[in-house]
């Protein structure tokens, strides 16, 4: 077995660092540094007392060389410095940053684990897929790991995110609750703060000006738009690929979106879906769409459940001149082995928000406020610059979380279930709630709908009953709902569960498959009622069926990948590979136009039921 002498000669060395921002608020500062320590881990494959073997990596240095430049830097030292603090306050052995290189899809927080003999029962880590690009890509390790760092650092502070009320899995603009998004905006924000880093990947620092890249996403985010208004897309490119192209768009939007804090304001939901019996697609654009300048401001307790606006606090806060630049005595970096001359601004920022973390163990980002105000009470002015900046001047809500699940209601499983192929019971806090969430309640019009949100909020339920068209019917209604959320467990270990790729993507095989027989089979009618007309009916049943599939895939495959209006694709991309070709062959043979012209129309006529099911219409 590999000694722990050995796993310590991966430390890395960081001499450097530079901060975030040029002429921006995060000055580069160049100081030097003491040694800190990235230990880099494989897994053995054996487990132990029900934790994972782990030991050294035998070819760390591409990952490593990563991660020793740009705000990777910077999290490494706040981690060793977090490490001492919480020596000196509980007296725990200071451990190195642990970053696993596993096989795990997407990026982890973890704790426990042994390290080759040496038992690590509550050590934290970060798991990284061992094929995750190093740089230049949104969601690239350089990013990643300082996201992931992020967690453990808050996790060790405060503890792990509380049960909260919503069951829904987490993305960056979902609304989840206060508790969840305060864990994963504070994460995030660290994406942000590792792509505007000066001395990152050039790659990386190129992501923060790649406009060609941010107008895919908005293009893709609007034909995504036009499909949920839709009356008609059964086949719809952008909701049936949504697996596929979603991941990377919400990877770029956790930067130029929180940046821009657009996921404080709401998009757009036209009346129809909110007033429609199952209002799934409202749902879905409220929850997966980034507002836009002009839009209104979501209410405070929304902002304060949604991941995105949370980092883009976060990320003020860090910019904020007065935060970085007011420092205490030397006696308050004492415990975290610094004085006050040999730290950066961005250093005394995160440094006095991990005090108040660990002194008052915040649930949500709204008792950080609390708390920090209650620490630092000279810095009050500049706290309430940045949360009237992040929260867009909406006072905070001085009232409970009430919890209710509506078994009328059901979602997806995240927001990849766009099918629902494993429904979860909605559950809203009515101190948070959206007009989606209260139209989706049985006997709520929307007018009325609009009256709850504003006579609020609410210390229990019962004072519904004072709103005028609130029966006692609807009263009872929404009291079942507490009891319904009482039956259900939320906690975040466990919102992620049922969360199984086969049976998200299940759905949408179904689908797919159902309708591409059906244009297939109607295809193939069409196929020889036109090549009938031109007296061309020599074509077996099996061949005419094969020529529907060929036209009705080729179809589908156009109307999704080219673009544009799916309509024509679809059908430009038969006429082109199929009807041109077939026709130029019978015009060469017979030297007969109208038979030729026939051909063609026959291929087109095939791929129209397919072309018509991936083209919405309104």
């Amino acid at each position: 077995m590999v000694s722990y002498s050995v796993v310590l000669a991966l430390v890395l060395s960081v001499t450097t660092t530079a901060e975030p921002g040029g002429a921006a608020p995060l000055q580069a500062e160049i100081h030097n540094r003491p040694t800190e320590a990235l230990v880099v881990l494989e897994d053995t494959g054996e487990t132990r007392d029900g934790l994972p073997v782990l030991t050294a990596h035998d070819s760390s240095s591409a990952i490593a060389a990563s991660l020793r430049r740009g705000f990777g830097t910077v999290a490494l030292r706040l981690f060793r410095m977090e490490q001492q603090y919480l020596r000196e306050k509980e007296g725990t052995v200071m451990e190195s940053a642990y970053l696993l290189l596993s096989g795990n899809d997407g990026g982890f927080p973890r704790f426990g684990f042994y390290l080759d003999e040496e038992k690590k029962a509550d050590v934290g880590f970060v798991d990284l897929h061992r094929s995750k690009p190093l740089s230049g890509r949104f969601g690239a390790s350089d990013q990643i790991f300082p996201h992931e760092l992020a967690h453990v650092l808050l996790i060790q502070l405060v503890g792990p995110p509380g049960s909260g009320g919503s069951n829904q899995v987490h993305a960056i603009a979902v609304r989840t609750d206060p508790s969840y998004a305060f864990h994963e905006g504070f994460a995030e924000h660290f994406q942000v703060l590792a792509i505007d880093h000066p001395d990152a990947a050039p790659d990386t620092r190129a992501l923060a000006t790649d406009s060609l890249r941010v107008r895919q996403v908005r293009d893709n985010l609007e034909a995504y738009r036009r499909e949920t208004l839709a009356r008609w897309a059964p086949l719809g490119p952008l909701r049936m690929t949504f697996p596929l192209w979603y991941s990377g768009a919400e990877q770029l939007l956790r930067y130029h979106a929180v940046k821009e804090n657009l996921f404080a304001r709401e998009a757009p939901i036209p009346e129809r879906l909110l007033e429609s019996e199952d209002p799934y697609e409202a749902y879905l654009l409220e929850n997966l769409l980034p507002g836009t300048e002009g839009d209104p401001a979501r209410s405070r307790r929304r902002m304060e459940s949604t991941e995105g606006v949370v980092a883009a606090l976060f990320v003020r806060w860090v910019e904020n001149e007065g935060l970085r630049n007011t420092r205490g005595a030397d006696s308050f970096y004492e415990p975290f082995g610094v004085t006050s001359d040999v730290i950066t601004p961005t250093e005394n920022v995160y440094l006095k928000l991990f005090h108040a973390m660990y002194r008052a163990k915040p649930r949500s980002v709204a008792e950080l406020i609390a708390a920090y105000r209650e620490e630092f009470p000279d810095e009050a002015a500049h706290v309430d610059s940045v949360v009237e900046a992040a929260f867009l001047g909406q006072p905070p809500v001085a009232a409970p979380e009430l919890w209710l699940a509506n078994p009328h209601f059901s979602t997806g499983t995240s927001l990849f279930d766009q099918l629902r192929g494993s429904p979860r019971t909605h559950t809203f806090d009515l101190n948070g709630a959206s007009l989606t969430d209260l139209v989706a309640v049985p006997g709520v019009e929307l007018d009325l709908a609009r009256t709850v949100l504003r006579e609020g909020p609410y210390d229990d339920v019962d004072q519904l009953a004072g709103i005028d068209g609130f029966s006692a019917e609807l009263l009872g209604r929404f009291e079942a709902m507490g009891d319904e959320m009482a039956l259900l467990t939320s906690s975040s270990d466990e919102r992620e569960t049922g969360l199984s790729l086969g049976t998200i993507l299940r759905p949408y095989i179904t689908r797919l498959l159902v309708l591409l027989t059906l244009a297939s089979a109607l295809g193939a009618a069409a196929h020889w009622a036109l090549r009938k007309r031109s007296s061309q009916t020599d074509l077996s049943r099996f061949r005419l069926g094969l020529n529907g599939l060929a036209a009705s895939t080729l179809a589908l495959l156009g109307g999704w990948m080219l673009g544009g209006f799916p309509l024509g694709s679809a059908l430009g991309t038969v006429a082109l590979v199929f009807g041109l070709p077939a026709a130029l062959t019978v015009l060469y043979r017979t030297r007969r136009a109208s038979l030729a012209l026939w051909i063609l129309a026959a291929w087109v006529g095939a791929a129209v039921p397919m072309a018509f099911l991936v083209t919405p219409l309104f």
